[in-house]
């Protein structure tokens, strides 16, 4: 804690994390996690609500990537007085969840370069944050797929919601299609499915897709979409 003003919470499920440490910056925030606990560090306080958006869609990429719902209470706040003197309050959860950690490791053609991908190092959701702090309909894809569809026993209104703010945003769902390298039958089957199911009245008649396939196509939507942002 070298800044001015901070925030602190512990992430859940926090054994997911196990040993994991991780220091990194999204502009002018300093971002650490520690065994499950996350600090984001900043200069000037009326950047404490833009530091929360930053801590939530990190959890958010975190949470599609894994399917797996993560979240933090930032329930301790601090400023760094002249003297040096903080306050500190953290309430430890002792909710217990385990999950295996994800590795994938890429060996690149004629080199010795080895790139590892770690599942739970938050780190990889640098990028996707950045994008959304420039592209609204991006956060609100995010935040309506992390809220409404990961670990949810109803998703599909959520994937519904998630598809149709990122098809209004690029014009026509033939175009958020395209973005994919898909076609607008893969976006209409998907939004028919989840607007029909979407409700317990669902006629089983019209059912295109699982929920599964559902999910995943709006998960490939948006990532998609996302890397359109430069």
């Amino acid at each position: 804690m070298n800044t001015r003003y901070g925030l602190r919470g512990i992430i859940q499920p926090a054994s997911f994390f196990k040993e994991n440490e991780e220091l990194f910056n999204i502009d002018d925030f300093s971002i650490s996690t520690n065994k499950g606990v996350i600090e984001i560090d900043f200069e000037d306080i009326t950047r404490n609500d833009q530091a929360k958006i930053i801590v939530d869609q990190l959890l958010s990429g975190l949470s599609i990537d894994n399917n797996i719902k993560f979240s933090v209470d930032l329930n301790e706040s601090w400023e760094k007085k002249t003297d040096g003197s903080s306050n500190f309050n953290i309430n430890i959860s002792d909710s217990i969840k385990s999950y295996d950690v994800i590795t994938v490791t890429k060996k690149l053609s004629m080199s010795y370069v080895i790139e590892r991908f770690n599942s739970r190092e938050l780190k990889n959701q640098i990028d996707l944050v950045k994008k959304c702090q420039k592209d609204k309909s991006l956060a609100l894809a995010l935040k309506y797929f992390n809220e409404e569809v990961v670990e949810q026993v109803r998703p599909l209104y959520g994937i519904y919601k998630s598809i149709e703010e990122l098809s209004n945003k690029v014009g026509s769902r033939e175009k958020l299609g395209l973005i994919s390298g898909k076609n607008k039958k893969y976006v209409d089957d998907t939004m028919q499915t989840a607007n029909n199911f979407r409700h317990a009245s669902g006629d089983p008649s019209k059912k295109i897709l699982t929920e599964e396939e559902c999910r995943n196509r709006a998960y490939t939507l948006i990532k998609a979409y996302a890397s359109t942002i430069s």
